[in-house]
């Protein structure tokens, strides 16, 4: 896997040896920290995805004392089963904009900070139309997103095909999003965690948390598998179970677990730094050692993590819809991860209401990759210095008047 041997992350789990394309050479198994290390800190992260890492990162990097809990390994949940793909979706609310863009710039910012050759291609993508009412759609999608600020462009078969030689002849156009970058969500996710160590920053793994309540004055309890913390400050950042570590306290969150399963072929040679997108169906992108990345949809099936032969077979076949030598690439490997959605698919983040000192970072909706660097850094800025460099009110839980709004399901392509 190309440009991973700048650094070593130090604390890689053993079982993550198991997705073996998505590692850099230099990478070692660790143990898990040892628990008879202190059980206090001004913040405590839960969850060691993405959303959680780069709170921890954020906050040691301004001298916080955070100690950050995972029930399994770093990047054990939706982080390590996400595409990796950092775009800017063509049915973004206008207010979302600011959002995208500060994480894509945190994301080449990270380059030179994390010390980590986390694989950041920045080739754009493309979505493919086969018919004309395809291309119709794509045409009003270029026209939708440029009036919020996107750079989107339609161009002819004939102009996609001179820049993608590989893909599909029959398609009769496509448009293009230029600021597209893809990344190795796993070697992001544990960059940050090591750059957190590097800050001083306690990482556990094999810590379940239990249960987040109020305690005495203004502590909060964090209730594991392992005993009690005390924090100031507590970060909710456990995914799709984020709900869950409040349920006890009569808080609800409107996130629910969405299942997102996803194919990896063998690696095969480099055709393309460029995304590529079936809309309705599915996307595909070639990782950085050679692994072609399909998937995928969001299903509401609980916390149901198996593999289906339907969903599988889908994605393969529009894998060879938009690139057709995939026809004759090997599947490799076939998971699925739990990704935690809102019901407006935007993240949740900022304080818990009536717990001014417990806050989310959630909800993300498979598009966790693209938002957690903002967002940890927008969580920490409000804790160490109490106000976040851009608005997150819209953001909030607030934004929910309950958490009984059913969510609205479409493809992550």
């Amino acid at each position: 896997v190309g440009g991973g041997n700048r650094t070593r992350v130090d604390t890689l789990p053993t079982k993550v040896l198991e997705l073996g394309f998505f590692l850099a050479p230099g990478f070692k198994p660790a143990r898990p920290m040892s628990l008879d290390q202190r059980r206090t800190a001004d913040v405590i992260v839960a969850g060691g995805g993405v959303f959680g890492c780069a709170t921890a990162y954020h906050l040691a990097k301004e001298g916080v004392e955070v100690l950050l809990l995972e029930r399994d390994f770093i990047a054990a949940g939706a982080s390590g089963a996400s595409a990796g793909m950092i775009s800017t979706p063509s049915d973004t609310a206008e207010w979302m904009v600011k959002y995208i863009l500060a994480g894509h710039r945190l994301l080449h910012d990270y380059q030179d900070e994390l010390e980590v050759d986390y694989e950041l291609v920045h080739g754009g993508s493309f979505y493919l139309g086969f018919t004309e009412q395809d291309c119709d759609r794509l045409r009003a999608q270029v026209e939708r997103s440029n009036s919020v600020g996107l750079t989107f462009e339609y161009l002819e078969a004939s102009e996609v095909l001179d820049m993608e030689p590989h893909y599909n002849p029959a398609l009769l156009g496509a448009s293009f999003n230029p600021v597209a970058t893809q990344v190795n969500p796993m070697l992001v996710t544990f960059a940050l965690a090591q750059a957190a160590g590097r800050h001083g920053a306690e990482i556990r793994t094999g810590v379940r948390v239990l249960e987040i309540e109020s305690g005495p004055g203004d502590k909060h309890i964090v209730r594991t598998n392992v005993g009690i913390f005390e924090a100031d400050w507590v970060v909710d950042a456990a995914g799709a179970w984020a709900p869950e570590l409040l349920r006890r306290q009569n808080i609800s969150i409107p996130v629910w677990p969405s299942r997102g399963q996803v194919v990896l072929t063998e690696p095969l040679p480099t055709i393309t730094e460029r995304m590529v997108h079936v809309p309705g169906r599915g996307y595909v992108r070639q990782t950085a050692s050679g692994n072609f990345f399909i998937g995928s949809h969001q299903e509401l099936v609980g916390f149901d993590k198996k593999v289906t032969l339907e969903r599988i077979a889908f994605f393969a076949n529009t894998a060879v819809m938009a690139i057709p030598m995939l026809a004759n690439a090997r599947l490799l490997r076939a998971h699925a991860g739990m990704r935690p959605m809102s019901p407006d698919q935007y993240p949740i983040i900022g304080p818990v209401p009536g717990h001014e000192r417990i806050l989310m970072a959630t909800g993300a909706s498979g598009t966790g990759i693209q938002y957690g660097p903002i967002c940890g850094l927008l969580t920490a800025e409000y804790i160490s210095k109490g106000q976040p460099h851009l608005p997150w009110d819209k953001l909030s839980v607030r934004r929910f008047s309950e958490g009984t709004v059913d969510p609205v399901i479409h493809s992550v392509a």
